[in-house]
């Protein structure tokens, strides 16, 4: 009997199995991407906040802009993402076991992975962005 009960919750569990594999590489594939993305997006911004500097803006004040427009960016693609995911949600309720498609503490703990990844993104770069010599910024214009 105990052999029986195994076999019948086996390919159940393999599939359980896989759908952790892969929301954990979708996740990993995510922060990644995330990370890249806005580390890039405000090191192409280092000559323009060097300009900034040298017209006299205050270092905090970039680093503000660079932040806010980096999260703004994070914001709606996490609006975008939470209506996909709600979406998709329905496709593999009937796979999941004691747990919904839309738990809100899995969603939440996406959403502040994402935040807290983007935030140490932006923030590396704008750094070093906000660091830059002014001269060194106009010379390169």
């Amino acid at each position: 009997m105990d052999d029986t009960f195994k076999l019948a919750l086996s390919y159940p569990r393999f599939r359980t199995l896989l759908v952790v594999a892969f929301a954990f590489l979708a996740v990993t594939l995510a922060l990644v991407g995330n990370y890249s993305v806005l580390s890039y997006l405000v090191a192409e911004q280092t000559q323009e906040i060097g300009v900034r500097l040298a017209l006299g803006a205050l270092r905090r004040d970039i680093f503000r802009s660079v932040i806010g427009g980096s999260m703004r960016l994070v914001v709606g693609g996490v609006i975008i993402g939470l209506v996909i995911a709600l979406i998709a949600a329905q496709a593999i309720e009937a796979m999941l076991f004691d747990v919904t498609a839309r738990d809100p503490m899995t969603i939440a703990a996406v959403i502040a992975l994402l935040a807290v990844t983007a935030l140490t993104a932006s923030s590396i770069p704008a750094l070093r962005a906000a660091s830059v010599d002014p001269l060194v910024a106009l010379r390169d214009e």
